[in-house]
Parts: C-alpha cells; sequence; structure tokens
C-alpha cells in the first residue's frame, strides 16, 4: 500500500479511532493487555519517540483501510 499521508499525521488520525473504540487490543480495559499484543501497545504508547513502529504502522494502515471500505453489496 501506498501511504500519501505522512506517519504522524496517520497516527494522529489512527488515535481518533482508539479513543472512539473502533480499534480495541485484546485485553485491556482496567487489565493487562494479551501477551500477544504487548508489542504493539509499547509502541502505541511510546510513538514517536519509540525505537521500532512497524506494529504501529501495520495497525495504522489496516484500521484505515477498512474503515475506509465502503459496505460491501449484497443482491
Amino acid at each position: 500500500m501506498v501511504q500519501t499521508r505522512d506517519k504522524m499525521s496517520r497516527a494522529q488520525a489512527f488515535s481518533v479511532s482508539g479513543e472512539n473504540g473502533t480499534f480495541r487490543l485484546k485485553g485491556g480495559r482496567g487489565g493487562p493487555v494479551d501477551a500477544a499484543q504487548q508489542g504493539l501497545l509499547d509502541e502505541m504508547t511510546t510513538f514517536p519517540a519509540a525505537e521500532h513502529d512497524d506494529l504501529l504502522d501495520a495497525a495504522m494502515s489496516g484500521t484505515a483501510y477498512l474503515l475506509d471500505r465502503p459496505e460491501p453489496r449484497v443482491w
């Protein structure tokens, strides 16, 4: 996928999905996040100062793709 916006702009748009509950991690809600998603949580909470942001970048791209798709047409 070719990105048309810079990473910071994509992260700001993605943060809205997290704040409104459109994007959620397994577990959480006052408890620990699922161990399989701990790396993503770490990247989300340390961006942009983190050493790596590949998981976050994938989550941002995937969420944008799913939210921007039109509803499927059913005949």
